[in-house]
């Protein structure tokens, strides 16, 4: 019994989504206007480009240092703290175990382009 509670702890804790600090403030009003295709935090733009499918991107606010995060088409892109959030075009059609599960969903990832988690 003792073991199943420290399975189910542990369980719980790696698996709890971290918060950001309270007042984190993201780009709802861009999200409205432009349907979340672009976002600027922290010197960084975010954006879905048009000429890859509008899979992620990252570059620095300058334009320098263009950078791919992703590999399927994404919008209403938002960043604040430590994270980005975006949702996530399926992959599209087509046949094979890639195409058997659904990618579809509301994605955070870390903002150095790593450690993403699908929220819903």
């Amino acid at each position: 019994m003792l073991f199943f509670g420290g399975f189910t702890a542990i369980n719980y804790f790696t698996n709890t989504i971290k918060k950001n600090p309270a007042g984190t403030v993201g780009n709802t009003a861009g999200n409205i206007y432009n349907n979340g295709l672009f976002c600027e935090h922290e010197n960084k733009v975010y954006f879905a480009n048009p000429y890859d499918e509008d899979t992620l991107y990252v570059m620095n606010s300058d334009e320098t240092e263009v950078k791919k995060l992703g590999t399927v088409g994404v919008n209403s892109i938002n960043a604040g703290g430590k994270y980005v959030y975006y949702y996530q075009h399926n992959a599209g059609e087509g046949s094979g175990l890639g195409y058997a599960v659904k990618t579809t969903g509301m994605y955070r990832m870390s903002t150095n382009g790593k450690d993403f988690l699908c929220l819903k």
